[in-house]
């Protein structure tokens, strides 16, 4: 087959690498089309559905609604334990589990327990403190103070003669003295102290958990 010059026109075979006529050289290199190079891309990461963690948040206790709720009945749960006898913990249990059920009615809202646990100690320190100024009047009345007194240093003589240990008597001596029957006094202040808070403070755990399992306002 043949193919005109692309310089003369004059017919070329196939093959022939130069023109018979003018020379011209019959080999072209023709360039293939230059294809666009897409850029690279960098796959981004896929975000996730997972949601984000939120701050776990504590129930605040409004105690404009908390002072009344605890009031109403630590004040009679304090006074009616002034007699010092085995029920006072009836007392203390009621009034923990009654200031919880106070406070869910006036705020209508749940109680957990770690807001009945806050609920408990208010309540606790409430009742003792009540109970401990009715017991320090008390002491000053000449009919109530000096008994006592008479009455725990004969409960500690009965206890010396029945302990074999001959130190004991030294210890009870020393104990009905004034500065230690003020130490015997402040220990048996502060262990009143401590269970009325553990006896309020179970009774609102209980009023919150145990008396509304389903823990929801009424």
């Amino acid at each position: 087959m043949q193919h005109p010059c692309h310089q003369c026109g004059a017919p070329v075979e196939d093959g022939t690498p130069f023109c018979k006529q003018c020379q011209a050289p019959q080999i072209r290199v023709s360039s293939a089309a230059r294809q666009p190079v897409e850029p690279l891309r960098i796959a981004e990461p896929e975000e996730t559905s997972e949601p984000a963690l939120q701050p776990i948040r504590t129930s605040p206790i409004e105690w404009r609604s908390a002072f009344p709720a605890a009031l109403f009945v630590a004040v009679p749960a304090g006074l009616l334990s002034f007699p010092l006898n085995i029920l006072f913990f009836l007392w203390t249990f009621g009034a923990g589990a009654l200031t919880v059920g106070s406070y869910r009615k006036r705020t209508q809202t749940a109680v957990t327990p770690a807001m009945a646990l806050r609920l408990g100690l208010f309540s606790g320190a409430v009742a003792f403190a009540v109970f401990l100024a009715v017991f320090l009047i008390a002491m000053t009345r000449p009919e109530f103070g000096p008994p006592l007194r008479q009455e725990m240093k004969a409960t500690l003589e009965r206890s010396v003669e029945k302990s074999p240990d001959p130190s004991a008597k030294q210890v009870a001596e020393m104990l009905t003295s004034p500065n230690g029957f003020a130490t015997l006094f402040t220990v048996v202040i502060l262990l009143f102290a401590v269970l009325f808070i553990i006896f309020s403070v179970i009774g609102a755990i209980a009023g919150a958990t145990v008396f509304a399992p389903k823990n929801r306002a009424p």
